[in-house]
């Protein structure tokens, strides 16, 4: 079964350095306000495991291929901000057999894309637990 994952795209843009400040102490406060949005969850998700993620480069853009067995479009999350990609959800776990090795709970994958990758031309679709996303490059001229 195929099927198109949302992909939910933030507009925060980064703000540009205009100066430095007289207390040196305040650039470290800055910071940490700054990197607030970047660490709320879904970009940092403590006791998350990390999928198995295969990345391809090819003419028109990356496909990057992320390994959900047991996962359902309800259950993830795609997410891209500015050039960061993250995928996050929760695979649920499937009997109570204490040998499985398929993985269950909450994970989180996250990657900077790359500078030629067109963000806003991203697609992501699951079809038996294999995330496929796909992202073209940005037109040269």
């Amino acid at each position: 079964m195929n099927e198109s994952v949302p992909i939910r795209r933030a507009v925060a843009q980064p703000e540009p350095c205009t100066g430095l400040p007289a207390e040196p102490l305040s650039l470290l406060s800055g910071f940490t306000e700054r990197m607030r949005p970047v660490l709320s969850p879904g970009w940092a998700t403590p006791g998350a495991w990390k999928p198995v993620v295969g990345i391809q480069e090819t003419e028109r853009g990356f496909v990057f291929e992320v390994e959900l067995p047991g996962a359902c479009c309800d259950n993830v999350l795609v997410e891209v901000r500015v050039r960061d990609l993250c995928v996050s959800g929760e695979v649920p776990a499937k009997g109570s057999a204490p040998d499985s090795v398929r993985r269950s709970g909450r994970f989180c994958y996250r990657s900077t894309l790359p500078l030629s990758a067109d963000a806003r031309s991203m697609q992501a679709n699951l079809d038996r637990g294999l995330l496929t996303i796909s992202v073209s490059k940005l037109r040269t001229r």
